[in-house]
């Protein structure tokens, strides 16, 4: 069974999803309690809306987060059904400190993959735990941003809300 916790934050509603193996899936902020139903109503069909202490402590740290704050985010994760790649470069991806970018291409060199930068965003694309795994943080070579599974204004938002530090 799926847990899901609903929270107010100060960019919007966000959404957290788990299961008993871990934090399986983060919505960033919408407009709506609604909007972030349609997305999981969209993916999972065993969500449970719950009120557990362990993702209330998650969607307490993610609203300091958006407020601002720098945060740790230890919490287990559950990949099951990711591929190892996708894996390994989310794995990459949690090393960059708050604050700070690379590039594709250097996480795919990191990795020992030096031609696997688009394959490192395809990964990327997939991530099911923005915030958690940073994936905002990563951007081209030449400084441009890339792409954002959840469009361009929220990696904008993401990275100037961390250089505020």
């Amino acid at each position: 069974m799926l847990s899901l916790i609903l929270f107010d934050t100060l960019l919007g509603v966000m959404g957290i999803i788990s299961s008993p193996f871990g934090i399986k899936r983060v919505i960033l902020p919408q407009k709506s309690k609604k909007e972030v139903l349609h997305q999981v109503k969209d993916h999972y069909n065993l969500v449970k809306e719950s009120d557990s202490s362990a993702l209330s402590d998650l969607s307490l740290r993610l609203g300091l987060y958006f407020a601002g704050e720098v945060v740790n985010f230890p919490d287990k994760l559950d990949l099951r059904g990711k591929t190892s790649f996708q894996q390994r470069v989310w794995k990459q991806t949690q090393t960059i400190p708050y604050g700070k970018t690379n590039s594709y291409a250097q996480i795919a060199n990191q990795m020992g993959y030096c031609q696997a930068a688009r394959a490192v965003g395809q990964a990327l694309n997939k991530n099911p735990l923005p915030i958690i795994i940073p994936c905002h943080r990563v951007i081209r070579s030449d400084g441009g941003l890339g792409g954002f599974s959840t469009g361009l204004d929220m990696k904008k938002c993401l990275l100037r809300l961390e250089s505020r530090e």
